[in-house]
This record gives C-alpha cells, structure tokens and sequence, in this order.
C-alpha cells in the first residue's frame, strides 16, 4: 500500500499541474515549510518545460511523417496519371483536376472547321470516328512552361467538373497525350448561340420564346450560384441552343468560386464590355455573382431590341452610356460602395432614369425585371432564384416548352462574323472599283485637256514663230515692233549671211493652196520681201535695178528657194498674186532683161 501511495505522490509530483502538486504536499507534511514548496514548484516548471518540448518535437515529427505520406501518395497519383497517358507537365500543378480520368486520343475525333473563336480558346466542330456523334472541340491556349497558365487552365476543367445542370455545357472528356502539348475539352456540340439568331434580321423572337430562353438562363446561372461559382462572362455568345430548343451555358474560362473572406481580391477586369457591370468599371475588386445578373439584363434586353443595349467604345464610355441609361446614382451610393475609381468615374452631371423611356415596348413586368437586373447597386439585383419567382414569368403569355421552339438553321457567332467579313470586303472591293474608275476618268481627261493644251499652245507658238520669226545671232534674236504692231527681224548681218536669213524663211499657205512669203507692213515697198535672191543672180544688176527686182521673178524664186533641205514646196503663179502696180513692174523688168540678153528669162 505504502509503494502504492508513493507511487501514487510521486505520480503526481511529476503531473503536469504544478499546483495540485503544491496542495497535496501541503497536506501532507507542513514541516517543509515554503521553501520546500519553491523547490518542488521549480521541479515542476522543469518537468513541464521537458514535456512541452517533447510533445513539440512529437507534433513536428507527426507532422513531418503527415507531409511525407502525403507527398509520397501526391507523388504515387502523379505517377499513376503519367502511366494512363496524362502529360507530366499536367500532373505535377494540376493533378486534382484530372482526378479519375482517362485522357481521350486525338485520333478518335475527325477534327472540322472553326465554329468559335475566344480570347483564351479555339472551338471546332469534329466527329467522332466510332459513332459519327458531333462534339465540340475547345483548344485551350496556355503556356505549359508556366505553373500559373496551366492552373488557370485547371481551374476552368475543375469547375465544370463540378457542375451537373441540363442548362450547362457538360465537360465529356479531355484530348491529350503524354507527348502533347495542347488539351482540347470535349463538349456536347451545340447547333447554335443567341449572337447567332440575335443578329439575323429574318428571326424576332415572341415574348413566349424570351421567356422560354431566360428561365433557362436563369436556371443554369441559379445552380452555379448556389455552388459558390461565378461565371463572370455571360453574354449572348457564350449561350448556346441545339435544335431542341434547349439553352446552356458555356465558356468558363473566366469563371472563379466566391470569396467570402475576402481575403484574395478578385480582378475586375472580366465580363465582355458592353455586359460589365459598373462596379467592375469602376475598378472592383470584393464583388459576388450580382455582376453575373447585370449581365442576364443586358442578355434580357438584347433578345427585345435584336442589339446591344449598352455599346461603349471604351471603359468611360460605357460607364457614361450606363448612366444615361439608369440614372446617377445617389450620393449615398458613392459613400457607401468606396470603390477605387468612382472619384474618376463619378459624372458631374446627375442623370435621370431613361430605361422605360428606351424600353417603351417591353412588356410592363418585363421592364419591371429589367430594372432589378440593371440596378447600379449591386445589392438590389437579387439573385437569380428572386428573379426566376418574379412576375414576368407567372403572367400570360407563359414561357413555351422549349421542344416548341423554331428550329433553325446553324447560327453561330462565328458565322455572323465570315458573313460581315465577307459583305465587307464586296463593299470595299466595289469602292476600290470605283474609285480606280474614277482615277482612270480623271487620268483619260487629263490626257484629253493636256492633248488640248498642247494643240493650243503648238498653233500658239505657231503663230507666234510666224509673227516672231526672229533670227538667232550668237545666241541672240533681234526683233522689232512695227507700226502696226507685228514682230519683224531686225537684220545685223552683213551681206555674206543672206543665205542663211533665206533658209531659216518661214511661209504662210494662202486659200489657194500656195505657200508665199508673208508681208511685213511698215516696208518702203508696196511688198517687203523676206526672201533675197543668191549673190549670183543679182551680181549683173545694178544697186538701183536690184532694188526693183521682185522675188516673182520665176528663176529667182528657183535660185533662192532650193527646198532640197527645207522640203517645202514653193511651186505659186505671181501673176496671180500681184496687183497692177506689181505687173507694170514685172513687165519693166522683162523688158530691161530681154534688151541685154536678147530674150525672156
């Protein structure tokens, strides 16, 4: 018994609370006094440190062996992934994601043309090789050097892989191979999207098919909602039918959970442009799935105007657009909400609501909706489970099944924009066409008028040659102004050089046909001829006789005009161009010639 009580005290001496220890050896022997108490207190305190310490070492040791098991199980996984054909480059950051799959080959898709096109993804039709089934292929574009790209691309996989809900796009398997270094997503192929149908001009939508298509939309996004995920990218693109009318949601690539910390901020930068709701433009970064039920009202008014009812060019102008449209907030708002750029974006001008004024057609509870959904603050959206229960879908006329719904040609976005390229380029083919008419009209009549101007100014230097036949004397022409006007040569040269006045004559074609000299007024003779008989043939005349000798006389006009090198014919009758005064002269000189040379020359 006494070993047993020993055991007992020295149980709890060594028990790791000190005072119960302290009370007990009081009790028992008061004798020790304090100092016997100090001692056993710092025993204590010694054993306590000495358990600490190995309860320490203990936990780090349990934690060591924790984080070894589970990096030797995370290492066995990735390697069971890499023996089923998943890359390692895959494996090694996102290996939750593809948790219990097989990757699919690429050799079981025939792989067709391009039916969309995204910031982050290609998307193909392609056929199945053993069924002949219709898929959709999403070529996910990432840089697989780079942990985080591959991450966000996981993100995406994870996500739908979360998601089960007959108004969203159901993941159906991944492409890829060991040696590859691109995924394609397999999804269900859709016939068409709402971008498709919206911008044909041949399709209006009822009222019973807006409802039809936004209960389903809303239905998708309510379950989205309700499992913590935001897809921040609702937009008529992103929202498919088939021809069976039924609607789902696509394209996660942006989607992200909801943070209820708060703790990592979100970016704002997500959601197409003109379905952005004005906390994102105004630089957000704590938001929940309301920005996902602005963009539902922009979707829900552009199926009613067959466009865009908010269409910025940039960020301001949206945000600009959407206040003219909703109205200017409250002072109470821009106090309360304390958003990062609402001091930049705040306007000086406070609008009033102009929705129902723009919306003047749509049904009254319709428009009810729309200004729930389009509320600039984000916490009197609702949600989308408020919205399914509104009014709008409990009024005549009632929402159609979906299996009623037209059926419809393949109408995708990516068809609406090779038809605008298209009819684009036959546009700017036709103003190229006529503009190149143009340049050849302009170009023929500057060749006609350069061709009249040249014909002009070649009679006018004509004339003017004609006129102003002027005689080059070193580089220079002597010309004088006459009495009347007319340009005459002033001759400066001596004797010797009247061969060569003669040759550079030029003549003038009379009615008949006849080239003459042409007549400068202002001579002493009735006739001042240009034209001077050679040396030769005036050496027997006298100076006085010579003076009275015409260029009429027919071996004179043969001896002076030699037109071997000037080619111009000189054949005339003077007779004929003479006047009275002019034969009486002739007739002298006849005379003279016939007395000394014994005959008519």
């Amino acid at each position: 018994m006494g070993c047993i009580s020993s055991k007992s005290v020295v149980a709890k001496a060594y028990s790791p609370s000190p005072t119960r220890v302290e009370v007990s050896e009081t009790n028992r022997s008061s004798s020790r006094g304090r100092s016997g108490l100090k001692i056993l207190d710092s025993k204590a305190n010694l054993d306590n440190e000495r358990n600490n310490k190995f309860k320490k070492n203990s936990s780090k040791k349990s934690n060591g062996a924790f984080n070894l098991r589970v990096g030797l199980a995370q290492r066995s996984v990735e390697a069971e992934q890499n023996a089923v054909g998943w890359p390692p480059w895959l494996t090694a950051v996102a290996a939750e994601a593809i948790q219990g799959w097989v990757p699919l080959k690429a050799d079981s898709f025939q792989k067709l043309e391009k039916i969309g096109q995204g910031t982050y993804s290609s998307v193909f039709r392609a056929r199945e090789v053993e069924t002949g089934k219709m898929f959709a292929l999403k070529k996910v574009r990432f840089d697989n050097f780079q942990p985080e790209s591959i991450r966000f691309m996981a993100r995406e996989i994870t996500i739908l892989r979360r998601l089960d809900h007959p108004n969203i796009m159901k993941l159906e398997g991944i492409i890829t191979s060991r040696l590859s270094n691109s995924i394609y997503l397999v999804f269900e192929y859709m016939e068409h999207d709402l971008a498709g149908l919206v911008s044909r001009s041949d399709i209006v939508f009822t009222e019973s098919q807006i409802k039809c298509y936004m209960r389903q939309l809303l239905s998708g996004l309510e379950h989205c909602h309700m499992r913590g995920i935001m897809h921040r990218d609702i937009k008529v693109s992103n929202i498919l039918l088939n021809n069976e009318g039924v609607l789902k949601i696509g394209d996660f690539g942006l989607a992200n959970t909801i943070s209820t910390d708060n703790k990592h901020p979100l970016t704002s930068r997500v959601v197409t442009l003109w379905y952005r709701p004005p906390e994102l433009l105004m630089g957000s970064t704590s938001y929940g799935v309301s920005v996902d039920l602005w963009s539902v009202g922009c979707v829900f008014a552009e199926l009613f105007l067959g466009k865009p009812i908010l269409k910025g060019r940039t960020e301001v102008e949206q945000l600009h657009k959407i206040f003219k449209l909703c109205g200017s907030p409250p002072e109470e708002f821009w106090k309360k909400t304390k958003l990062p750029h609402a001091t930049m974006f705040k306007p000086q001008t406070n609008y009033e609501s102009s929705l129902r004024e723009r919306c003047a057609d749509f049904p009254a509870s319709a428009i009810d909706l729309l200004e729930t959904l389009l509320s600039i603050d984000a916490s009197n959206r609702g949600t989308s489970s408020s919205a399914l229960m509104s009014e709008y879908f409990s009024v005549r006329p009632y929402p159609c099944n979906p299996s009623n719904l037209p059926k419809y040609s393949p109408s995708k976005e990516m068809d609406v924009k090779v038809q605008e390229d298209s009819s684009r380029k036959k546009i700017e083919g036709k103003m190229r066409e006529v503009a190149t008419s143009r340049r050849q009209q302009r170009r023929v009549s500057r060749l006609m008028q350069d061709q009249n101007n040249l014909g002009k100014s070649s009679s006018k230097e004509n004339m003017q040659n004609i006129s102003q036949n002027g005689h080059r004397d070193d580089g220079k022409t002597h010309l004088t102004r006459g009495k009347g006007g007319g340009m005459y040569k002033e001759h400066t040269k001596s004797a010797l050089d009247t061969m060569s006045e003669t040759s550079q004559m030029m003549n003038v074609v009379n009615g008949n046909g006849y080239s003459v000299p042409l007549q400068v007024p202002g001579s002493n003779n009735d006739y001042t001829w240009v034209k001077r008989r050679k040396q030769d043939a005036s050496s027997t005349l006298s100076d006085g006789s010579r003076s009275k000798i015409s260029a009429l006389d027919p071996n004179f006009a043969k001896g002076t005009y030699d037109l071997t090198n000037q080619r111009v014919s000189m054949d005339f009758d003077p007779a004929e161009l003479m006047n009275a005064q002019g034969r009486r002269e002739l007739d002298a000189q006849r005379a003279i010639r016939k007395s000394r040379f014994g005959r008519d020359k």
